[in-house]
């Protein structure tokens, strides 16, 4: 089942930060080196039966996983941590085991540092359902979310679709589907009737959106950051929404659009419930 897990890390020192670099990214692939080479391996090689997303280091909220509606305040702008200010990795892993074993590693792994800082773990997560640093669901529950009336979509971090080397920067129905149902892929099955589904019955009716761009290795990317309401057209059949409504529910895990293991598309999906 797909897991999110949120690391508290304290630097030691002051250090810059590369940002082209993707500060998240790098240190999670260092770490994953640390915890397994061939686990690794199969990250950089964009094996895509292990998707993952990793968020840009923010400032952790004092709440749940469960109950953060954002990401907090980003702590990239500066490029430069500070010695003990807490910073917040979140790891989003579509394989729960994978989860379990890197938390189980965590207390033997030398930590990578960020930039030249060295850093500690605030706390070593604990994979269960009262932890606050961890969020998981099961594949089963996702794929029955009842049909939503209305979705709700917050694009935490820049979101964009890739076109032949391009950046699309306005979330179309169609795209939002085609990222959802490719992130599914990875899962035991298809919430049923998600292979047929299409955006036709769907509109946008309302937004607050924004250009935004992120520094990443070869420079920055430029994407929308904000809120979309999606509602159905009249007649809309129930299964439609339900298989659209379960396709959505995956992307609050792996997120939305292109580069999201670089910090992109970092998404909330909220519904409200139909029949």
């Amino acid at each position: 089942m797909p897991t999110i897990l949120r690391l508290r890390l304290i630097p030691h020192e002051d250090a810059p930060l590369r940002l082209e670099h993707g500060p998240a990214h790098g240190w999670f692939l260092a770490l994953a080196g640390r915890c397994d080479p061939d686990w690794a391996a199969a990250l950089h090689g964009r094996d895509e039966r292990h998707p993952y997303a990793v968020a840009p280091l923010h400032t952790p909220s004092h709440g749940s996983l469960a109950a953060d509606d954002t990401l907090g305040d980003r702590a990239l702008s500066s490029g430069q941590v500070r010695r003990g200010q807490p910073l917040a990795l979140r790891l989003a892993l579509a394989d729960d085991e994978r989860a379990r074993r890197l938390l189980a590693a965590l207390p033997r792994l030398a930590l990578p540092p960020l930039g030249d800082a060295a850093c500690r773990l605030e706390r070593v997560p604990r994979f269960g359902p009262d932890d606050p640093d961890v969020l998981h669901a099961p594949w089963a529950g996702l794929a029955d979310a009842p049909a939503a009336e209305r979705l709700r979509v917050s694009f935490e971090t820049p979101t964009a679709f890739s076109r032949q080397g391009e950046s699309l920067l306005l979330p179309e129905p169609a795209r939002l589907l085609d990222s959802w149902r490719r992130a599914w892929r990875c899962a035991p099955a298809l919430p049923a009737g998600a292979e047929a589904v299409t955006a036709e019955g769907l509109r946008v009716t309302r937004y607050a959106l924004r250009t935004e761009p992120l520094a990443l290795k070869g420079g920055l990317r430029i994407g929308f950051v904000g809120v979309l309401e999606l509602t159905w057209r009249p007649g809309t059949p129930a299964g439609t929404r339900r298989a659209f409504t379960a396709l959505a529910g995956l992307a609050d895990f792996l997120g939305t659009g292109a580069k999201t293991a670089l910090g992109m598309g970092q998404t909330r999906v909220r519904v409200e419930d139909g029949d």
